[in-house]
């Protein structure tokens, strides 16, 4: 400068820089330590979709180790119940979309849990998901609103009672109510035929989708003892059971196929003497609780009232 050598020194002040730095730091810094200490599970994917944080309640939740779990997708993880759902969720996520859903997550081991999810995407642009099992909350809902539905049945029934004398009539209104109004899979009544060698217990009437497949079981009371049906008769008492029970294994492939995996069957009466049995089917392993057992017994109870 003016014929000089000169060492020009310029200050930049990066108080600002540093402090919004330190604050950046600090922000995720809490965020990595919360996630880790939430209760609720918690996955952040990129913007791929793929899983690239997830917290340790996340990895207790799904049945899957931290290191198999980072890398996946929501997809990977939608019970098929749910997978079209899934599919759509990431695109209205992708738009900005804020998500409060509900869906069937497959866990490792191949069970299904049912999980509350709030999802929307991070300032950086990556997606973050927040879980909660609410499978018992759904499970208790479904079998509140099942029970509302047997107890209109009851009550159908009962109606149907007062006014039907015919016994056949009655047996074929009381399997369509039970079918139509108390929404199970299906439903069947069979008499026994104490004039055949080994008792057999002819269907007489039913309702639902499965029932020819019922009819094509050549069931009898002293041929067929281990069965829910000769049970209930044999020993005048209400007998469930699931296709998982051994004494199903024969008939495990036919009830599969008609998508029944519980029975529980109700002695009938004529004369303080049993006569029959009614059938109920369901496509649930556990459809028939004790206040649903408590049901079926008093339509049976009362189908029996009527043909004494």
């Amino acid at each position: 400068y003016g014929g000089q050598q000169c060492l020009l020194t310029v200050f930049v002040d990066e108080t600002e820089t540093r402090e919004a730095q330190a604050q950046l730091e600090s922000s995720e810094e809490r965020y990595r330590s919360l996630m880790i200490e939430a209760s609720d599970a918690i996955v952040v994917s990129d913007e791929s979709g793929r899983f690239v944080e997830v917290n340790e309640a996340a990895c207790r939740l799904l049945g899957y180790p931290r290191s198999e779990l980072l890398g996946r997708s929501p997809s990977d993880l939608a019970a098929a119940e749910s997978l079209a759902d899934v599919l759509e969720d990431v695109e209205r996520l992708r738009a900005g979309e804020i998500l409060r859903i509900e869906r069937a997550v497959a866990r490792k081991d191949g069970t299904t849990i049912w999980a509350e999810i709030v999802a929307s995407l991070l300032p950086d642009g990556r997606g973050q998901a927040i879980l909660r099992d609410v499978t018992q909350r759904r499970e208790a809902e479904q079998r509140a609103e099942r029970l509302l539905h047997l107890y209109a049945a009851t009550a159908e029934i009962d109606r149907a009672i007062a006014r039907i004398d015919e016994p056949q009539r009655l047996f074929e209104e009381a399997c369509r109510i039970a079918v139509e109004i108390g929404e199970v899979a299906l439903a069947w009544i069979g008499l026994i035929d104490e004039e055949s060698p080994d008792r057999r217990v002819h269907v007489v009437c039913g309702a639902g989708d499965a029932l020819d497949s019922v009819r094509a079981i050549n069931l009898s009371v002293d041929g067929n003892k281990s069965l829910a049906g000769a049970r209930a008769i044999l020993e005048d008492r209400v007998v469930s059971a699931t296709i998982e029970d051994p004494e199903y294994a024969a008939f495990r492939p036919e009830m599969l196929a008609a998508g029944l995996k519980s029975v529980i069957v109700v002695p009938l009466h004529r004369g303080g003497r049993v006569v029959g049995g009614m059938a109920v089917s369901d496509s649930a392993a556990d459809a028939f609780d004790a206040a649903e057992t408590g049901l079926f017994k008093r339509i049976a109870d009362d189908v029996s009232y009527r043909l004494d």
